[in-house]
């Protein structure tokens, strides 16, 4: 009896190997960066190199948007994920980044942060995720993204400025990178308006 039921967890063990091997790959999700290259709308010629510590906090967003998930929102309001695809990190991680690397680009300030870094900060710039996703309309499918930001004087702890962006873009196609070529068009104008508004509200 122990020497069956030996035999048969060895072999329910190569059953689950074979299918590792040659069954799994319909579970993998295809993956993608967030990125966007973003114009920047304003002269950056006309603003002069401010000698500026700039925090980027981490983004405040609902938990159903702050995933590797590409949401969906139907039309008539219910929520959903796309299948098959997933960004290559949380939507909060991989805004916060790239909001980091488009200010370090730019060579206009005197530094830039996240918490932890251990640098003095000047000001803090504070964003709230409050849409980022597929909106399926009328007229269409609709790459949709609305990111509130605030600038925070660190000193005084006063709030500088705050504003709304938002941006949207079709999706052309049903394959995968169609989906995400509209989310990173949506994603780049809303950031070039935030690093040109940013700019605007920094310093006297």
């Amino acid at each position: 009896m122990i020497c069956v039921n030996f035999y048969q967890s060895i072999r329910s063990l190569f059953l689950v190997f074979a299918l590792i091997l040659t069954g799994c790959s319909f579970s993998v999700k295809e993956t993608f960066e967030l990125g966007g290259s973003p114009v920047l709308l304003g002269n950056t010629g006309l603003w002069d190199k401010k000698a500026i510590q700039l925090l980027v906090a981490k983004p405040n967003v609902l938990k159903v948007l702050d995933s590797k998930n590409i949401l969906i929102r139907w039309k008539n309001g219910s929520l959903a994920y796309l299948s098959g695809i997933q960004w290559s990190d949380s939507l909060s991680n991989s805004v916060q980044a790239r909001l980091i690397h488009i200010f370090e680009d730019t060579h206009l300030l005197g530094g830039v942060s996240r918490i932890g870094d251990g640098l003095a900060v000047d000001y803090q710039l504070m964003t709230d995720i409050r849409a980022f996703g597929i909106d399926y309309e009328k007229s269409g499918k609709q790459a949709y993204v609305e990111i509130s930001v605030k600038v925070l004087d660190d000193r005084s702890g006063l709030v500088r400025n705050m504003r709304v962006f938002s941006a949207r873009k079709m999706v052309n196609g049903s394959r995968n990178d169609a989906y995400v070529k509209a989310m990173n068009e949506a994603f780049s104008l809303v950031l070039a308006k935030i690093v040109n508004w940013t700019f605007d509200n920094l310093g006297d």
